[in-house]
C-alpha cells in the first residue's frame, strides 16, 4: 500500500526524493548560484554573502535558515519586513524568484529540511497564526500546530505559496491565515509521491512566469 500523509513525508521514499531533487537543482542551478554569489558580494561585500535567520520550532530551538543576502546587514533582524524597493534590483530579483533560497538545498541534503511541506516561521508569525485560530477555528489550529511540530521544516509549501498570491486588500487578515493554514494541513494529510511529482513538474514554468513578471515591471 502506498504511503500517504505524514507517514509519507517522514518516509525513506520522501527522503530519497528530497536528496535527488535538491542535488539535481543544485547541479543545474550552479551557474545561477555563482552569479547570485558574485552579485551579492558586489553589493554587500564578500563577508556578507549569506544571511542566517532564526525560525521558531518548539522541538528545534536551534533552527536557522540560510539565504543569499538581499538587504544590508544592518537590516537583517527585520529583513522580511523591508520594502522591496529599498534593495538593489538585483537583490529584488533573487528574492522574487526564490533564487535567494538556493543555499537551503544544502540543508535538504543534510536532512535538516525537506523540499515541500510547512515553511518554518519567525516566532512572531507563528504566534500570530496560532492565536488567530484559537477562537476562529481551533481544530484547524491544533492540526496545523501538530504537523508544524512533528514534520521537518520545508523550503516551500502550499501555505507559503498561497500567502504570496492572496490580495491582502481584498481578504481580511484572519481569513488569509485560515486559508494558508488550511492549505498546509490539506497538503500534509494528502501528501504522496504522485502529488510531489506533479508539484515538481510545474516548478520550471512557475519560476519562468515569476521571472517574466518581474522583468516586465
Amino acid at each position: 500500500m502506498a504511503e500517504i500523509g505524514p507517514d509519507y513525508i517522514l518516509s525513506g521514499t520522501r527522503r530519497t526524493l528530497d536528496v535527488c531533487v535538491a542535488s539535481g537543482i543544485l547541479a543545474l542551478s550552479s551557474p545561477i548560484s555563482i552569479i547570485a554569489a558574485v552579485g551579492t558580494a558586489a553589493y554587500f561585500g564578500p563577508r556578507n554573502l549569506l544571511f542566517r535567520q532564526h525560525r521558531f520550532r518548539p522541538n528545534n530551538p536551534g533552527l536557522f535558515i540560510t539565504k543569499f543576502r538581499t538587504t544590508a546587514p544592518e537590516h537583517e533582524l527585520s529583513q522580511n519586513a523591508i520594502e522591496i524597493n529599498t534593495s538593489p534590483k538585483f537583490s529584488n530579483l533573487l528574492r522574487r524568484t526564490g533564487i535567494d533560497e538556493l543555499p537551503q538545498l544544502l540543508s535538504v541534503i543534510s536532512g535538516s529540511m525537506t523540499m515541500h511541506g510547512i515553511r518554518p516561521l519567525l516566532k512572531s508569525d507563528h504566534e500570530l497564526r496560532v492565536n488567530a485560530m484559537h477562537d476562529a477555528d481551533q481544530k484547524l489550529g491544533e492540526d496545523w500546530q501538530l504537523y508544524y511540530d512533528m514534520l521537518p521544516p520545508a523550503i516551500s509549501g502550499p501555505g507559503s505559496l498561497l500567502y504570496h498570491t492572496i490580495d491582502m486588500a481584498e481578504v481580511p487578515p484572519p481569513e488569509v491565515l485560515r486559508q494558508v493554514m488550511r492549505a498546509d494541513v490539506g497538503y500534509v494529510e494528502s501528501a504522496c509521491l504522485q502529488t510531489d511529482m506533479r508539484l515538481l513538474s510545474a516548478l520550471p514554468s512557475q519560476i519562468g512566469h515569476t521571472i517574466l513578471n518581474f522583468l516586465h515591471k
